[in-house]
């Protein structure tokens, strides 16, 4: 884990796969009310990026996932 830490392309791959995942998220609430968000779900989607994208970034990172990824990307 600590040598991808300095590989420069781990943090583009990291910023890469954190801005899809917050994009995926905020897409499909999107696309679940019809692209009119209701203002107390846009506040639970905040609310879930805030906790959800942090744990999942730091759990792959943690289980080394990253590892072997920017030979795919």
């Amino acid at each position: 884990m600590l040598c991808n830490l300095k590989n420069r392309h781990f943090y583009f791959m990291f910023a890469a796969e954190a801005l899809c995942f917050a994009a995926a998220l905020a897409i499909s609430y999107l696309l679940r009310f019809d692209f009119r968000l209701p203002e107390a779900y846009a506040r639970q989607l905040c609310a879930l990026l805030v906790i959800a994208l942090p744990l999942k970034l730091g759990v792959f990172l943690a289980l080394g996932l990253y590892r072997g990824m920017w030979r795919y990307t």
